[in-house]
């Protein structure tokens, strides 16, 4: 699922928003404890429901939470990279409320639940940063729903590109049809025509499985108006 990396490949702490957040006692509490690893992408970090073992500072990956319907059903509800974290459920419960997958692989910091956990009981600057962070978190999930329900697959589909491309801010994007399908809760063959549509627009170029960027303005001119309310809140590089 991830890997530790060497020293050479680490990332900074301070590079996920979060943890930039904390005060420094809070900080030098962690900086032995936060363990950078690599993760890959298709990879699933958390299980709604499952106990939260390990959370996670993203670096430069971007990550998708799902919602599982009854039926089986898929559909994402947040998207998240280096402004968030995986497993707030640590603090709320002991359990994970959404699953994750990795859909862009990079680097994150893993830490322990618990640890987590007593720093949100004992400190008050840490229950702030994550207490305010849920909120912005419920807020996209609640404007991704309205999103879903409202809006045409292309606009969404270029809204997804933007997002992703703010938080791993590369020109080419390793996303097939088929996981773009499952994050919308749409059929393949839907995704496929509005990935046409936007091909033939000249705003992208569509290569087995990578989606290349070439036109990031007009993706955002064509993307529906959740775009400015879902982007993540962050400097970006």
């Amino acid at each position: 699922m991830d890997r530790t990396i060497k020293p050479s490949e680490r990332g900074r702490a301070g590079d996920n928003l979060l943890l930039s957040l904390m005060p420094p006692e809070v900080a030098a509490r962690l900086a032995g404890r936060l363990e950078p690893v690599v993760l890959p992408a298709g990879a699933v970090l958390a299980t709604v429901g499952q106990e939260v073992r390990s959370v996670y500072f993203p670096l430069d990956t971007v990550l998708s939470l799902l919602h599982t319907d009854v039926n089986g059903s898929t559909v994402q509800v947040a998207l998240l990279g280096r402004e968030g974290m995986v497993g707030l459920g640590c603090v709320l419960s002991d359990r994970h409320l959404a699953t994750c997958v990795v859909l862009t692989s990079g680097t994150a910091m893993r830490l322990g639940g618990r640890l987590l956990r007593e720093l949100f009981e004992s400190e008050s600057a840490v229950r702030e940063v994550l207490l305010s962070y849920g909120g912005r978190l419920l807020t996209q999930a609640w404007q991704t729903v309205v999103c879903n329900r409202h809006h045409s697959p292309e606009s969404q589909l270029c809204m997804l590109l933007l997002l992703v491309l703010d938080r791993a801010p590369q020109a080419e994007l390793a996303l097939t049809h088929e996981t773009i399908a499952r994050l919308f809760g749409l059929r393949r063959e839907t995704i496929s025509q509005a990935a046409m549509r936007v091909q033939e627009r000249g705003y992208v170029r569509y290569s087995r499985g990578h989606i290349k960027v070439l036109d990031r303005a007009g993706l955002q001119s064509h993307a529906c108006a959740c775009y400015e309310r879902l982007r993540p809140m962050l400097p970006l590089r």
